[in-house]
């Protein structure tokens, strides 16, 4: 029983910090639809229901502040004075996923089987 404990003890602590280290990431919230893909983009009227109509792409005035954020996966934006929703799909954000003086590192990968597939030099 004194081992259990132990043990739980030791996974609180290690999911504690694993919480600690992945909240220092810098991930920042999209603000703005920057970009819309495809030729058509598809409106709701609600976050959850069935299209409203579909505007061509070119019409729309980028870039489109979010105004809100589904989590069936769609944002609130408001286009030509009308609050619609929109797919995330369809939505290029201005969304932040590193910090920007963040360095990412490349290790080679010395085993033969990566060498022979290509996995052994570093792209920069």
């Amino acid at each position: 029983m004194l081992i259990k404990l132990a043990n739980d003890s030791v996974t609180a602590v290690v999911f504690g910090l694993v919480l600690l280290g992945t909240s220092a990431l810098a991930v920042a919230e999209p603000t703005q639809v920057t970009k819309i893909r495809g030729k058509t983009l598809i409106v709701y009227k609600e976050a959850i229901g069935a299209p409203l109509k579909k505007i061509p792409a070119a019409d729309v005035s980028l870039p489109l502040d979010i105004k809100d954020d589904s989590p069936k996966g769609r944002y609130q934006v408001e286009i030509d004075g009308e609050i619609l929703w929109i797919r995330k799909a369809q939505a290029v954000t201005d969304e932040k996923v590193a910090d920007p003086g963040s360095v990412v590192s490349c290790q080679s990968i010395t085993t033969s089987y990566a060498s022979s597939r290509g996995f052994s030099d570093c792209k920069e």
